[in-house]
């Protein structure tokens, strides 16, 4: 019984794939909170999306999205997904489909003390402790690749010894560049574990900031100057 607080749904047909034409997606703007208090840790969201919509929908949070103890948003359909608020939850965010982007100003948050191994699920998710999760189960599943563009914000775990900020799962020996660390693109941010370089979008590379701080930074050359020959 998942009973998200909100839940977003465009079209369904018999085929994921093969979208009703003419048909838009829904879209979701969040400008005050949206909270889930259940005390279910399993399968429960503040926001969810439907793995069956066609179309998909867009969700933006400028506001805050809350899960007391589940993920806050669940996002298995096709759309988009931008985050310029704060969205907290033992898992914060699990995207299996569609574009997701964390802009400046952004909280994205896990508050789970302590973290468990992920485990697939084809019919909802189960938060780790990791801040966001992005799972591709294959081509032949009924999701799509999950995109994740991290250009900025504040992205923070409560078990740092077991979790991270962002963890691309890979089902059916999924390879680059369509497995899901090679749709991980961080070019931005702050983060209280470190960014693996697999993670980092073209240009940039992992940093360590100091006092439990991580982040990226580009690529800089350094220039030397000529020495005439003697």
């Amino acid at each position: 019984d998942q009973q998200p607080t909100v839940f977003i749904i465009g079209d369904i047909s018999v085929a994921k794939k093969s979208p009703i034409p003419g048909t838009a997606k829904s879209t979701l703007v969040v400008n005050g909170t949206v909270l889930n208090t259940r005390s279910d840790f399993d399968i429960t969201f503040a926001i969810s999306g439907n793995g069956l919509d066609t179309q998909g929908a867009n969700i933006t949070v400028d506001g805050t999205v809350k899960n007391a103890n589940g993920i806050a948003i669940y996002q298995p359909a096709p759309g988009d997904v931008v985050i310029n608020g704060t969205v907290e939850g033992a898992s914060a965010i699990s995207i299996k489909d569609g574009t997701l982007t964390v802009n400046n100003g952004a909280v994205v948050k896990a508050t789970l003390a302590n973290g468990v191994a992920y485990v697939g699920n084809n019919n909802g998710d189960s938060p780790t402790g990791d801040a966001i999760i992005a799972p591709y189960y294959g081509a032949g599943s009924a999701y799509g690749t999950p995109v994740v563009n991290i250009t900025g914000g504040t992205i923070t775990v409560t078990d740092t010894e077991n979790c991270v900020g962002i963890e691309a799962y890979d089902f059916e020996g999924a390879a680059a560049p369509n497995d899901s660390a090679s749709n991980v693109n961080v070019s931005g941010g702050t983060f209280n574990t470190a960014v693996p370089a697999e993670y980092c979008a073209d240009g940039y590379h992992p940093t360590d900031n100091g006092s439990g701080s991580y982040g990226v930074e580009t690529h800089s050359l350094t220039a030397h100057a000529a020495v005439a020959a003697t």
